[in-house]
């Protein structure tokens, strides 16, 4: 077994009153359950594709393989005893061979936070990472960038870094990273052994989404878009929805690559498609279509088809009762159906206008997609 198989990332404790094992879910595939989401969300959306691959000059399918290396990165800070530590019976589980002492107080325990530390880890394990840390009797103890080059190189990557790391709401900059290096008092095997491992999955990760699309660790990753620390969030929000349905708790060591293509198929397709973030739309049938048998259209309804098919920032001003809200919807009905986007998002101004608008967008969601719509 290679060792990154033995770090969890998602945990149950025992039921009550029973002191049966706490069952566990595989770090590595975690992070693959929420690449998975991301993959199944791009690739159906045309205007998430669209906002990540916007002002970049690479095509789109190198872009993707960038976004779901990095959001498979998003817990790269679990891979740390302090972490794996808070659920000591699964640790022990997994990794029955090691010793307990392990010299770590039970508040460097709980107040060790995954997402800055991941980001503090990749800062200051890139070189290693990429093959590129000397090392000799000075210097075998560093962790720090070894070449002239350092600055050029995590500018490259800390934008994305900061965003996935910062998936539970709180980006945290890569010049206030703090600090998370192991007390001094534990053992460098298990400093040593966790920082090897995280070199395996990133490498393993680049075999898996960079190399396909003819990308390595040694280039240099577009800008990312600023959606992605929310798409990454959501995505991790809906690939931990682990039950017996969809991403069941995986603890025994199978083939990455095989993994990842199952859960896209299946449990990331499936609750993509539950949730309405991927609404199959109907074709379009015309501002009629989303009025009342008895009704024609009127006023600024009629004006629809003089809209221009293209993305951009349409204002519509009119008095109440000037069919502003179905020309909006059938407006944006078209542009859907014309691929250039894949949803409909109403901000009203209060409660109470919401409250009111909300059955009639509900009536009319039937019309506009198939099942499921959001």
């Amino acid at each position: 077994m290679r060792e990154y198989y033995k770090y969890w990332g998602k945990a149950k404790k025992p039921e009550s009153g029973k002191d049966g094992d706490a069952s566990y879910h595989l770090l590595v595939y975690h992070c693959l359950d929420v690449a998975a989401v991301a993959a199944v969300w791009w690739d159906n959306s045309v205007s998430i594709q669209r906002s990540f691959s916007l002002n970049n000059l690479i095509k789109a399918d190198k872009v993707r393989a960038w976004v779901l290396f990095f959001i498979a990165l998003h817990d790269i800070g679990k891979f740390d005893l302090r972490f794996q530590l808070k659920s000591v019976k699964v640790w022990k589980t997994l990794n029955p061979e090691k010793t307990t002492d392990y010299n770590i107080s039970y508040n460097q325990i709980k107040e060790y936070y995954h997402g800055p530390a991941g980001l503090y880890w990749l800062h200051h394990e890139l070189d290693y990472i990429l093959d590129r840390e000397t090392e000799n009797e000075d210097q075998q103890n560093s962790m720090m960038f070894l070449f002239d080059d350092e600055d050029e190189v995590w500018d490259s990557y800390h934008e994305w870094v900061e965003a996935v790391c910062g998936h539970h709401g709180h980006i945290i900059k890569s010049n206030h990273e703090g600090e998370f290096s192991l007390p001094f008092n534990v053992s460098e095997l298990f400093s040593k052994q966790a920082k090897d491992d995280r070199k395996a999955f990133i490498k393993s990760l680049e075999a898996l989404f960079l190399l396909p699309a003819g990308l390595s660790l040694m280039d240099e990753p577009p800008l990312p878009s600023n959606l992605l620390a929310g798409f990454c969030s959501i995505s991790d929000w809906l690939g931990s929805s682990n039950n017996a349905l969809n991403f069941s708790y995986v603890s025994e060591e199978c083939d990455l690559m095989k993994y990842f293509n199952e859960r896209y198929e299946k449990d990331a397709s499936e609750i993509i498609t539950t949730t309405g973030l991927i609404s199959k739309p109907k074709i379009y049938q015309g501002v009629q279509a989303l009025l009342k048998p008895e009704y024609s259209p009127r006023q600024l309804q009629t004006k629809v088809n003089l809209l221009p098919l293209a993305s951009g920032l349409s204002i519509v001003e009119g008095p109440t009762g000037s069919g502003k809200t179905e020309l909006a919807i059938d407006y944006a009905w078209r542009l859907i159906n014309e691929g250039l986007a894949d949803s409909i998002i109403f901000a009203l101004p209060s409660q109470a206008t919401a409250n009111g608008m909300l059955p009639r967008l509900d009536e009319l969601s039937g019309t506009l997609f198939h099942d499921h719509p959001n």
